[in-house]
């Protein structure tokens, strides 16, 4: 199984979660600068979708504006290797 495969049964099994958890589950594929997100939290932060390309560009449209610079500082930390979890 490739990479792109576990990616897509990643995104199945936060479909079938998407009511059952109260938290907005999400998958930043890195290498493919794509982000997918909990179908609800689209709907409650009123993005265009759950899926999209340029994840930091595309978080400044829904990111309140004073935390911005907080989420990509922390999603860095992740990509640094200084991190290993998101929850902001």
């Amino acid at each position: 199984m490739n990479f792109q495969e576990k990616i897509e049964i990643y995104k199945d099994i936060i479909v079938s979660l998407d009511y059952c958890v109260n938290d907005y589950l999400y998958i930043l594929d890195v290498e493919n600068d794509e982000y997918f997100i909990s179908p609800h939290a689209a709907v409650r932060f009123k993005m265009d979708n759950a899926y999209f390309k340029n994840p930091f560009k595309e978080f400044k449209k829904f990111v309140y504006y004073k935390d911005y610079d907080l989420v990509v500082e922390d999603l860095n930390k992740i990509l640094s290797g200084e991190k290993t979890y998101h929850n902001m």
